[in-house]
């Protein structure tokens, strides 16, 4: 089985005695050659005392020659038992004397000489010069008996081994034990890992090893944070898929159930069709499966629209939305609406194409094309009927204002007439008249009077209308003229008992038409005398950024709300109850309205029934440009 394969326990026990096998081997070792070194060295340094001690006591044996004596001192190393042999060599390196145990063979001396000691099988054989004042005279060797030496050795390296054995099992007593606390959280995790493979279960935990400081905590904590981390996401890619599979159902069925065709090119062949196009088409939605999808095309279209579907899916830019039209099976055209767009399926690059049927569209367009045409003869027969009617409103109209002008000089001439002769008949020319002549030429001179303000408005509604109106616009002193005008009306006022007070400052220049200002005065003011019985009549005038204000306020009869719109209306009074008690046609309002649009500016009325009424007209300071 290779290491690899091995479980994390015998890795760690393994990898721990091998280290301690290679500490301790290596200390063993160390141990054994320190006690070889030991012993060798001492070994030496005993047979170097000796040497020198034979050497000493053989050093006048070799000056005098006596073979003998030498002898004899060499027998001294009988108490040395690993002694086995010994020589003592002249300075010619002859033998000189020699020394067996007796147990051994004679043998020669070593013809080697000089310092020197070598191992020679299970001898030793150790050589030293004999020196007379550094001279050497002779050589002594020994012959060792290592047996001893190498048996302590044996016993040291037996001893070694089974201490190593020792430490070994110690070791492993020791590892087995030790490895259980990182082994076994591992373990643990590893039984979790499998656990949660086969079931599928992601809330499954790592317990007992969480609140660890070390790696084997963080490692636990991790793999929990990692557990819940792939549940968070498990749960969200299954919420996304159910969301995705439900929106692809819906696009789904929403595009099988389209009423539009819906298909996908590619490679200018169907590879998708809806059932719509079948329905369109008069066929099957199968059968256009990898057809070409210029089969559907009329001829004069084919070129088109195989150019705009290269170029999109060249990705250049060219119509997205266009109508064609599409060949039916019974070889019928269907005008249709197509909107392309270059989208990715299935990897490569293809055309989304959806196709409407247009044709209720196309013959809706024809009809009201047909009834646009009918439309334009009408309105151009209406046309013309309405230039003649125009050119006949044009010449009525001349003839109402050739009518009016005669008229106007038709009436006002015994009109004047009449106001005349009863002025000269009321101051008495023509003799003395009765107080009851005086009160019917005086009803005479009133409604005369009043007849002829009723046609000087009527033609001055003409004017306005028919757009002839003559405007002289002029600069003039507003306040002097709104004082004068107001002095004119007094002596009505003060006939009534009532009072007219002006507030217009100095200063007032207006750019408009005076004799229309005082024409619009003067009728408000009339208006104010008119429904006003008692109280004051208030007349202001004042600048209002660029327009002159004239505010004419009374304290009369008022006006409801809901009658205040009818009161610009031409021939209508608000209360036709009111007709007797306050004479009036209705025109005056209207006019005054009339005068004061054309004169650009603007009219505006308040009331409270029961309160009084305030008129107040705007126009402008100037005309165009400031004369003065």
């Amino acid at each position: 089985m290779k290491f690899n394969d091995l479980s994390l326990a015998r890795k760690i026990i393994f990898l721990q005695l091998f280290v301690v096998f290679i500490v301790v081997f290596l200390l063993s070792g160390f141990n054994v050659l320190s006690s070889a070194r030991f012993y060798r060295n001492s070994l030496r340094t005993k047979l170097e005392s000796m040497a020198n001690l034979l050497g000493y006591n053989c050093t006048s044996a070799l000056l005098f020659q006596d073979g003998v004596d030498a002898a004899r001192t060499l027998r001294s190393l009988e108490a040395e038992a690993l002694v086995t042999h010994a020589w003592i060599l002249d300075a010619g390196g002859r033998p000189f004397a020699a020394y067996r145990r007796k147990e051994t063979a004679a043998e020669p001396p070593p013809q080697r000489g000089g310092d020197y000691e070598e191992t020679q099988g299970r001898f030793f054989v150790f050589s030293r010069r004999i020196l007379q004042d550094d001279e050497p005279i002779g050589t002594v060797l020994f012959r060792y008996d290592l047996s001893e030496y190498r048996m302590i050795l044996f016993r040291n390296a037996l001893g070694t081994g089974a201490a190593l054995l020792a430490s070994m099992l110690l070791a492993l007593l020791l590892t087995a034990r030790s490895q259980r606390t990182l082994s076994r959280p591992i373990r643990r995790l590893a039984e979790t890992i499998r656990l949660v493979s086969r079931t599928k279960d992601l809330s499954i935990r790592v317990r007992g090893e969480e609140a660890r400081k070390d790696e084997i905590g963080v490692l636990h904590r991790g793999f929990n944070s990692m557990l819940s981390e792939i549940q968070s996401r498990d749960a969200e890619r299954e919420r996304m898929i159910a969301a995705l599979r439900e929106s692809e159902e819906k696009y789904r069925t929403l595009v099988e159930n389209a009423e539009d065709a819906i298909v996908i090119i590619q490679d200018e062949r169907f590879v998708y069709v809806n059932p719509s196009l079948g329905a369109m088409a008069r066929g099957q939605a199968g059968e256009f499966l990898g057809r070409p999808f210029l089969d559907v095309i009329p001829e004069e279209e084919r070129e088109r629209l195989t150019r705009y579907y290269r170029d999109r899916m060249a990705g250049r830019e060219t119509p997205t939305m266009y109508e064609t039209a599409l060949m039916n099976a019974g070889g019928g055209r269907i005008p249709a609406e197509v909107t392309a767009a270059r989208i990715s399926y299935q990897g490569r690059p293809a055309d989304l194409v959806i196709v409407r049927d247009i044709s209720e569209r196309k013959k809706a367009e024809e009809e009201i094309r047909k009834l646009n045409e009918g439309l334009e003869r009408r309105v151009e027969e209406r046309t013309r009927e309405l230039a003649a009617a125009n050119e006949r409103l044009i010449e009525l109209d001349r003839l109402k204002s050739l009518f009016l002008a005669s008229m106007s000089h038709e009436l006002r001439t015994p009109l004047n007439s009449i106001l005349g002769f009863t002025g000269l008949i009321l101051m008495g020319m023509s003799g003395d008249v009765s107080t009851e002549q005086r009160k019917q030429l005086t009803m005479v001179q009133s409604s005369a009077t009043h007849l002829l303000a009723l046609i000087n408005d009527i033609l001055d509604i003409s004017k306005i209308e028919s757009g002839r109106m003559d405007l002289t616009i002029e600069s003039f002193p507003a306040a002097d003229v709104v004082r004068e005008t107001v002095k004119s009306v007094t002596p009505q006022a003060e006939a009534k008992g009532l009072r007219v007070r002006v507030d217009a400052p100095d200063g007032l220049f207006l750019q408009s038409d005076v004799r229309r200002f005082k024409q619009v005065l003067m009728n408000l003011l009339g208006n104010a005398i008119k429904f006003s019985l008692r109280g004051d009549i208030r007349v202001q005038a004042d600048v209002r950024e660029e327009y002159l204000e004239v505010r004419v306020a009374d304290q009369g009869i008022g006006i409801r709300a809901e009658d205040l719109p009818k009161l610009f209306v031409p021939f209508q009074q608000i209360d036709m109850t009111m007709t007797k008690a306050y004479e009036g046609t209705g025109l005056g309002l209207y006019l005054c309205k009339k005068i004061v649009t054309a004169l650009r500016g603007g009219m505006t009325v308040s009331s409270e029934p029961g309160s009084g009424s305030v008129f107040v007209f705007r126009l402008p300071l100037r005309w165009k440009e400031d004369p003065r």
